[in-house]
């Protein structure tokens, strides 16, 4: 009998596995500041006009799994995970942790939430419009969703979403992982590293950082005809990690047709310490 008090520990744990670990699901929305416009009053003052329908990102974006998970549910838990707001803001990254009953081995589905106001005599509703189904990197613990217009039209109409794998497994403190989102090939010099980056590539870079510094030249288009972003330095800290991400904006609104946008990465979260039963537990029993 003793003996299987000391194994009933053991059992209990191996019947309940510990929790999968968090992923992170980062957002970014890549486009111009809106066009503010301003009209002259009679009184001398000008007065600020609304912006144009379409001009800012959308705000009733939702995430779920694109299909049921292939196990069975446990006794108790809901059949199929809800949708998840997620966040977007222009040019900022924004960051939600998905739960853990969204399957990791599952795409994403992005819906679109349409709020219908009520009308004759029927109460207001919601609809969901299917925007993408994007794939979950196997086994990883962070991903970015990128949101921008590969045309670079000003407002969101004709968006293309994108998911990149930022797990530090895939971007390890002290890499940069550059992304070329425009339609020419990008001339990079970072940190000491140069490089061509085709339209729609990414690569992980590791710079030469000095003093927490390292230099940055961007062109776009060939060598013959480049057209310079920029040819300065930038701040990378010891032991940290960042996105350097090229996108096309609108030629009224930059004259060179792209723009870019560097940012450093958080740590990905860590999954919650396994709970160990305290010395004596198995004796206690």
């Amino acid at each position: 009998m003793r003996a299987l008090l000391f194994l009933l520990p053991a059992m209990v744990l191996a019947a309940n596995p510990p929790p999968p670990a968090p992923f992170a699901l980062r957002t970014l929305a890549l486009g111009h500041d809106p066009e503010r416009k301003f009209r002259l009053k009679s009184d001398g003052f000008y007065e600020m006009l609304e912006l144009e329908p379409g001009e800012l990102p959308p705000t009733g974006l939702r995430v779920r799994p694109a299909r049921a998970p292939s196990s069975a549910p446990l006794p108790g838990a809901p059949r199929e995970p809800g949708r998840v707001p997620i966040p977007f803001l222009l040019n900022s990254v924004q960051q939600i942790v998905l739960p853990p009953d969204f399957p990791p081995e599952v795409p994403l589905a992005i819906d679109l939430e349409i709020q219908v106001p009520a009308a004759a005599g029927k109460p207001a509703s919601k609809s969901y419009e299917p925007i993408a189904e994007i794939p979950r990197p196997a086994a990883a613990t962070s991903a970015l969703l990128v949101l921008y217009n590969p045309v670079g039209r000003k407002t969101w109409d004709g968006i293309k979403p994108t998911l990149l794998n930022t797990s530090e497994s895939v971007l390890p403190p002290g890499g940069l992982l550059a992304i070329n989102l425009t339609g020419l090939p990008l001339q990079a010099d970072i940190g000491g590293r140069a490089g061509v980056l085709s339209p729609g590539q990414n690569a992980l870079v590791r710079p030469s950082v000095a003093s927490g510094l390292f230099s940055l030249r961007l062109a776009l288009g060939s060598r013959d005809e480049e057209i310079q972003l920029v040819d300065s330095s930038r701040e990378l800290p010891a032991g940290s990690r960042a996105l350097l991400v090229v996108y096309p904006v609108p030629v009224r609104q930059n004259a060179r047709g792209a723009d870019f946008i560097f940012f450093p990465i958080a740590p990905d979260p860590k999954p919650e310490p396994a709970v160990v039963p305290p010395p004596g537990a198995a004796a206690a029993r």
